[in-house]
């Protein structure tokens, strides 16, 4: 499930065209270089987005409901073969704390300003717009975290958990659903300051972890059973202070969390709630050195993958999963082709795929494929336009999506792309 300018654009056509696209969440292939810019014919196609008014109630919260809409219909096809939906940078300000999902094709993003902080949520449907007002919390807001909730009869209802700073740090759910925004629950139910929120959403009741101030700078996660948020276990159950948190939850009885864990010099550790109890997956503190950039998912047969940067073999990038009761290399370790940072990992299936800000080629974007016994790049190393700080990845049949921030140091926008064969 699964903790998020104009710079130059050289050598790129655009083309006007209105996309329709084929999945996001938490979780193929080849093609040379980054220096031609192949055209594709443009073709028009509408796309409607449709939002019921089933699901959980929410207090309305205190914002206008107008909707922006940016006119960015362009589509630009690197010859790495991934294409920007959209004009690439077309966040209307610098973005820090992105997050992305999708609703089958239609991708959302979320981001907090880089000056205010106040969070926008948008999505592309022919072009991009803002969801309901913009920004949506117009206060601080930061630690991002987005989920898209599939309703029955069709669309989504957006969530989006963040650390707000109008009720003292504490983290806070909202949603977007009757063409308004609403907090789920209290506003800042989290006991106290609240850090590297984690959404997810299972049976309709949101999930949210959190680096919990107020115990010790532990683990808590919290559900909401609407209106109240409940402590699942107990508060800050992990041994020691917990940063760069990932959750996921496969069952109502099978909630996962990955972490990097001060008790164990900053290592990756993953925790199970089994039932009534949280309990330490494998061992703690399983990877070689510090871990940063923590992603987890958890595939279709309850095995749990992580994926992060080793500080112990220069900041590569390794995914490990538990298997056979002991966490276990999947392909080579560091197989990154120098230092990277931010990795986004996404299952589907059983098939694993990692994205991440890639160092060692321009400090861009790079996502490879696990197929047979090795990694394999799709497209192109280092695809995007500008170098970036951030990188969200989804599929949706079998098609990655990634959602970057890029360009210049301190106002990089975001853009987001897809891979076309």
């Amino acid at each position: 499930m699964r903790h998020f300018i104009l710079v130059p654009i050289f050598f790129v056509s655009i083309v006007i065209v209105a996309l329709l696209f084929a999945s996001c969440g938490t979780q193929v292939d080849r093609t040379p270089s980054t220096s031609t810019t192949t055209l594709t014919p443009p073709t028009i196609t509408l796309v409607t987005l449709t939002t019921t008014t089933t699901g959980t109630t929410a207090t309305t919260a205190p914002v206008t409901t107008t909707t922006t809409t940016t006119t960015t219909t362009t589509t630009t096809t690197l010859a790495s073969g991934w294409t920007y939906i959209g004009s690439p940078e077309f966040s209307a300000d610098p973005a820090r704390y992105l997050c992305f999902d999708m609703d089958e094709s239609i991708p959302y993003v979320a981001y907090s300003d880089y000056t205010n902080y106040n969070a926008t949520l948008m999505s592309y449907s022919g072009s991009w717009s803002n969801v309901g007002s913009a920004p949506f919390f117009p206060d601080d807001a930061r630690f991002l975290s987005l989920f898209l909730q599939p309703q029955g009869g069709g669309g989504v209802v957006p969530y989006v958990a963040f650390r707000d700073a109008t009720a003292a740090n504490g983290a806070t759910v909202m949603k977007y659903k009757s063409s308004s925004w609403g907090y789920v629950g209290n506003q800042g139910f989290s006991s106290g300051e609240a850090s590297y929120t984690s959404l997810m959403i299972y049976n309709g009741d949101p999930y949210v972890a959190y680096r919990d101030v107020a115990n010790g700078s532990k683990t808590t996660v919290m559900k909401c059973e609407d209106p109240t948020w409940e402590v699942v276990g107990y508060y800050g159950f992990s041994a020691d202070e917990a940063l760069d948190i990932s959750l996921y939850v496969f069952a109502a009885d099978s909630i996962y969390i990955a972490f990097k864990d001060a008790a164990n010099s900053g290592r990756a550790t993953v925790m199970e709630f089994n039932v009534s109890t949280w309990e330490v997956v494998g061992y703690a503190g399983f990877s070689n050195g510090a871990a940063s950039g923590i992603s987890l998912f958890v595939d279709d047969n309850e095995i749990p993958y992580v994926s992060y940067t080793d500080a112990l073999d220069s900041d590569k990038v390794y995914v490990k999963r538990y298997d056979n009761l002991t966490w276990e290399a999947v392909g080579s370790d560091g197989f990154s082709s120098g230092e990277a940072s931010s990795t986004s990992l996404y299952i589907e299936g059983t098939v694993p795929y990692v994205a991440f800000v890639d160092v060692a080629n321009d400090t861009k974007p790079t996502v490879m494929k696990f197929e047979g016994s090795a990694w394999q790049v799709i497209g192109d190393f280092g695809f995007s336009n500008s170098a970036s700080t951030d990188v969200v990845l989804h599929l949706y049949n079998g098609t990655p999506y990634v959602a970057i921030c890029e360009g210049a140091s301190k106002v990089e926008k975001v853009s987001v792309m897809k891979y076309v064969e």
